[in-house]
């Protein structure tokens, strides 16, 4: 990650065994904490979320890791990881010499087929629900957080290129499987239908 920092181009020699080494859990692990500026993957509140400029080779390099990274995440279902860098996801960009626009590293990964796979959401929401230990499961209050949270990842869900269809797949299974009250269900139902307008 240093060396992405500083705007090393990495070769494809390297690439190869920086891709082995990600099988590792360990790898994909220090991975994910370099780039959220060293603290834990797994929680929301440890990352470093201010914006980081790279260079035209630093960037193609951490983009190319960052497809390997998800590649192995999703071979090894470990959606932890992947949505660590999901959140890292708008920190890193790269402006082209004489462009305005930046090109974060989000608009690089989002077309991964990693985040098709719905199993990647469910893991996402059930590590929300943990991190609040709710003192049960039948309040007002975890009913609120679910559809709050439906809400925000539906729109990640489009921006990351999310087939309509498996939404709406999606939100009918998690909404049967947390028993959202009918009202609930109407408003996340009618929230989808605007998404598809």
């Amino acid at each position: 990650v240093i060396s992405l920092l500083s705007g090393k181009n990495i070769p494809r020699s390297e690439m190869k065994l920086i891709r082995k080494a990600l099988e590792l859990a360990e790898a994909r692990d220090n991975f994910a904490r370099l780039l959220g500026g060293g603290e834990k993957p797994d929680t929301k509140e440890g990352f470093n979320n201010s914006v980081q400029c790279l260079t035209e080779n630093g960037f193609k390099s951490l983009c190319d890791i960052s497809k390997a990274f998800l590649d192995l995440c999703g071979k090894q279902k470990d959606y932890n990881k992947g949505l660590a860098l999901m959140r890292v996801s708008n920190v890193f960009y790269m402006q082209r010499k004489g462009h305005t626009k930046r090109e974060f590293l989000g608009d690089v990964i989002q077309k991964h087929k990693f985040w098709k796979n719905l199993s990647f959401w469910r893991a996402s929401l059930k590590a929300a629900v943990v991190s609040k230990m709710f003192k049960s499961r039948k309040s007002e209050q975890y009913y609120s957080f679910i559809q709050a949270w439906m809400v925000e990842n539906l729109h990640k869900m489009v921006m990351f290129n999310v087939d309509i269809k498996d939404i709406k797949q999606f939100v009918i299974g998690i909404m049967q499987k947390h028993n959202l009250p009918f009202a609930r269900r109407r408003e996340l139902d009618a929230f989808v239908e605007r998404m598809e307008t």
